[in-house]
């Protein structure tokens, strides 16, 4: 009994690794195309650009494990019992939501270790940076310095000094250049 629990223990190990390695060459190759497509347009417009394989290889092995669990989880299992566009439909429709939370919460641990905030280093999807969106919907993680930031940012655009500068001035005005009169 012991021997048998220790061989099926055995071949799901076999069966889950031989899984893994098929997710994780096959993301390693659209994760690859998307690097190399990177490199083309970006050395079409004569911009410099070293790619990383590397970065797609790791994010192919994350990205192969995130998928392992939600195979394991059953995620996106709803419609197995309907027509067969219905099921492939909704567990691509599902996995991409996980791939992008996944992805989403991976540049948000790098950008935490490389000090920066968690809003600063959300990613881009398409056009729209979801640091836009998150901070319509939770203003928590934006502290202090990002909205000084967006603040300094935005009076450089419109070329009106933000509120502190202008405080500064005010206060350099009212009481240091007097000072400095009655000195000189």
């Amino acid at each position: 009994m012991a021997s048998e629990r220790k061989h099926d223990f055995k071949a799901r190990v076999i069966h889950e690794i031989k899984q893994l390695f098929f997710m994780f060459f096959y993301l390693w190759l659209v994760c690859g195309l998307f690097v190399l497509n990177q490199t083309v347009i970006l050395g079409e417009r004569n911009i410099t650009y070293v790619a990383v394989h590397g970065v797609a290889l790791l994010n192919a092995l994350v990205l192969a494990k995130v998928m392992l669990i939600a195979e394991d989880l059953r995620i996106g299992n709803r419609f197995a019992q309907r027509a067969l566009i219905y099921p492939i439909l909704y567990k691509a429709a599902v996995f991409s939501i996980l791939f992008i939370v996944a992805y989403t919460l991976e540049k948000v641990i790098v950008g935490y270790f490389g000090g920066e905030s968690a809003s600063a280093s959300l990613p881009y999807l398409g056009s729209l940076r979801l640091g836009h969106t998150v901070r319509l919907l939770d203003p928590v993680l934006h502290d202090q310095g990002d909205r000084a930031r967006d603040r300094s940012a935005r009076a450089v655009e419109s070329r009106v000094p933000p509120r502190d500068a202008r405080v500064h001035a005010d206060v350099d005005a009212a009481i240091v250049t007097p000072l400095l009169r009655s000195l000189g």
